[in-house]
């Protein structure tokens, strides 16, 4: 994780505005992987956050919290770094950034599979299809685990390898009026504009889903979903929660 956020600290230099929001964009010198943020974003920083452990509900009675550290070093907007946390399941699988002071939770399957949910102070989650009058604020983050069935379904809309393999699956299509960035091989990252259902987990509220969904096939297929969702004032955190999400399923 450090080596990739001083690789982005030095190679992600400009924020430039396109036709629906903005590219990061990197020196000629050393081309790190573009990440695609539909959102004003100010410089980020790598710096150390605090790591912590979200209150987990596990798929088997022997599952235990795992020893984690107490920070982690990741990319955040340099202006709210201070006011930032990254929160985690017990067995520190699914890391997301958000508001420090926000409220977490989250569950570990039997399976495997994971995920983390963190809302605003005394707020209630809600995952799925918004209203779109919501004004819903979360952060979520989600991995399939050992279920290779549950990594095709989500990974359908956005790949075509997935799409393959759906055979007798639920294959949900891409929403129209979902904007996608291809950032790798294995993962693209999204929008959903205001009132549009679609792969943000929530999405169709208010406020615009920002995402990063990843899919690699194999002997276990393994997808990857985070989902930002913030109103217009905060909504730069959500680019250090795809670039640190993005970089976590990468291994770094």
């Amino acid at each position: 994780m450090k080596k990739a956020a001083l690789r982005w600290a030095r190679t992600a230099t400009v924020l430039a505005a396109l036709s629906y929001g903005l590219v990061w964009a990197t020196t000629p010198a050393q081309a790190a992987p573009s990440v695609s943020v539909p959102i004003a974003t100010p410089g980020l920083v790598s710096t150390l956050l605090p790591l912590y452990s979200c209150n987990t509900t596990y798929g088997l009675s022997t599952m235990k919290p795992a020893k984690l550290p107490k920070d982690v070093r990741v990319l955040v907007p340099h202006n709210n770094a201070s006011k930032l946390a990254v929160f985690t399941d017990g067995l520190g699988i699914v890391r997301l950034v958000a508001p420090a002071q926000w409220d977490c939770s989250a569950t570990v399957s039997a399976d495997g599979g994971s995920s983390v949910t963190i809302v605003p102070p005394n707020a209630v989650a809600r995952s799925g299809k918004l209203l779109a009058r919501s004004k819903t604020q979360e952060i979520t983050g989600y991995q399939n685990g050992a279920c290779n069935g549950c990594a095709v379904v989500q990974a359908c809309p956005l790949f075509s390898n997935a799409r393959k393999l759906a055979s007798g699956l639920p294959c949900p299509t891409k929403a129209r009026l979902e904007k996608v960035a291809w950032v790798s091989g294995s993962a693209e990252e999204f929008v959903d504009p205001p009132g549009v259902h679609g792969d943000g987990n929530p999405s169709g509220g208010a406020y615009p889903s920002y995402g990063v969904l990843t899919f690699s096939a194999g002997y276990f297929n393994s997808s990857w979903l985070a989902t930002c969702v913030m109103a217009p004032k905060d909504q730069g955190v959500c680019a250090a929660v795809l670039i640190s999400f993005t970089n976590l399923v990468n291994g770094n």
